[in-house]
Parts: C-alpha cells; structure tokens; sequence
C-alpha cells in the first residue's frame, strides 16, 4: 500500500503483502527492527520478515485479520512479550483510539489500522509521538495540549 501521501509517512512502516498477513508482518518487523524510525527496509530484508512470522503461533486467527484477531495474538504467543495498541485513521485522515492494552507483554507496538478497497490494512507506527505531532498539529511545532 503506498503511504507516501500520509503527512507522517516517515514514521510508519506498510508491509507490502498480498496474501493479507500485514498483521503478521508488522509485528515481524517490530521485533526484528524494533522502532528504528529512519529504517527503509530492503528487499532482504521484506524475505527475512516474512519468514519470521513462520515462528508465530497463528492458529484461530484468520487472514485478513480483524481486531478480534489482533486481540488472540499476545495470548497465542506469550513469548514475544507484547502489549498491542490500534490506533484508526479514517478515510478524511482523523485519527481515533481503536484497542488499548491487548496482552500483557512489556514490548508496546503501536498499530494504525486504516480501511483500503479490499478491507483494511495494518502499520506499524515506528513513532508514536512524531505521527501524531504532525497530524495533529500538522508539522508547525506549536504546543498543544493533549
């Protein structure tokens, strides 16, 4: 899916899927590359993603997958010690709270689930603070209160 429309693309991560397994791939990235924001991710790398996520526990979950997918996911795998938050992001670029708090791992990963023709399509916001600085207050630096 091409973000580069996005204000904040920079500080999301679109896996590039055609099987829609983007939820798998998301967190695939999380936990090889963690939040490196300034990371472009090559080709070798997309191969080394995808087979990451052969790791996973998935039984249960269905693909494309659902927000009551994505809250089987920590329980379903305990050892990747995550707690999974989805923020959505409508088709006029408004950003809502969806999930807070799914699992009960230590590793926080931020997730925008935004609608496509064909359903919905997962990201990884690689920083929470510079996404929603810039939608919010659209890049001019200004302080807002929250």
């Amino acid at each position: 899916m091409d973000i580069s429309g996005f204000k904040n693309c920079k500080a999301l991560y679109s896996p590039s899927n055609k099987n829609n397994k983007c939820l798998l791939y998301c967190i695939a990235y999380f936990i090889l590359f963690g939040l490196a924001v300034n990371k472009l991710v090559t080709t070798k790398e997309e191969l080394e993603i995808k087979r990451y996520t052969k790791k996973f526990y998935t039984k249960g979950i269905q693909f494309p997958s659902s927000v009551a997918d994505v809250k089987k996911f920590p329980d379903k795998n305990p050892n990747l010690d995550l707690k999974i938050n989805i923020l959505y992001r409508t088709s006029d670029d408004k950003i809502y709270p969806l999930e807070f708090g799914l699992g009960s791992g230590r590793k926080i990963l931020n997730l925008l689930l935004i609608p496509t023709l064909k359903g919905y399509h997962f990201l990884v916001i690689k920083d929470i603070d510079k996404f929603l600085k810039k939608v919010y207050n659209e890049g001019t630096g200004k302080k807002l209160s929250y």
